[in-house]
């Protein structure tokens, strides 16, 4: 009997359109009490009504499951030369780079890193993010200036750092420099955030950007890895090191003393 299936569907987990999901559950219970006994013209309407609706549902979704699985199925299988390609062209425009020459190669190489970043992100997006219908068919729109894009903001990424609108910094202790292990990884993040911090800080106390670099240098180079750790991951002063006061003031007036 269909109502008697549906019944036990109903109670699966994991079934799409099951009956309480359109219609209450007891009016399940009360046709199947009635199809028991003697039904009714009303009776037999009324489930054949509501059977049809479900089955249409279903047909619907299911339709619709396919057309996803076939939209996604297309573009990956169009993605995966595209990226082969632009694979391709990094490998060769960074095997030229290394060579020398004209400033023509590292824009290639710009373009082509930034097309492949910028296509990636779009499968992964493609893969992980995009399950409606209508956001799969707007992707193919996307899709086609996609790399474009990433071509563009690589050249523009290029050009920034070519013509020095933005210096990177960084600090070479030199190959003498004794090496100072924290132990583990969120210690090492920690000192890099504290020592930035501690620059701002000193930079708010009236410091120059210099001089705040290297106070926030030198503190915390005065503590052992063990100390480090301390510091870090204090709650309150009585957890910090001992001499944290002297040792800060130490470290400003030794660089302030190289003025």
């Amino acid at each position: 009997m269909l109502l008697e299936h549906e019944q036990i569907r109903n109670s699966a987990e994991g079934k799409w359109h099951r009956w309480d999901d359109h219609f209450p559950e007891t009016t399940l219970d009360g046709l199947i009490g009635r199809f028991r006994q003697d039904p009714d013209d009303a009776a037999r309407t009324e489930a054949a009504n509501r059977l049809a609706y479900l089955y249409k549902q279903r047909a619907e979704a299911g339709r619709e499951r396919r057309a996803r699985a076939a939209e996604k199925c297309r573009f990956m299988t169009m993605l995966a030369p595209l990226l082969l390609i632009l694979i391709t062209a990094l490998t060769i425009s960074a095997e030229l780079v290394s060579r020398g020459g004209g400033i023509w190669r590292e824009v290639v190489l710009a373009a082509s890193a930034g097309a492949l970043g910028s296509v990636l992100a779009g499968t992964l997006k493609l893969r992980d993010r995009l399950v409606e219908l209508d956001d799969l068919r707007a992707f193919g729109s996307t899709l086609r200036v996609q790399p474009l894009v990433g071509a563009t903001m690589g050249i523009i990424v290029l050009v920034v750092l070519q013509g020095d609108l933005i210096r990177l910094d960084s600090c070479d202790p030199g190959a003498s420099a004794a090496k100072s292990a924290t132990g583990d990884l969120s210690t090492a993040v920690g000192v890099a955030v504290t020592r930035t911090e501690l620059a701002q800080t000193f930079m708010d106390e009236r410091m120059t950007a210099t001089e705040a670099q290297c106070t926030s240098r030198r503190f915390l180079a005065a503590f052992s890895p063990a100390e480090l750790s301390s510091l870090v991951n204090a709650q309150s002063e009585a957890e910090l090191p001992k001499a944290t006061q002297q040792r800060a003031q130490a470290a400003a007036q030794a660089c302030l003393a190289h003025k």
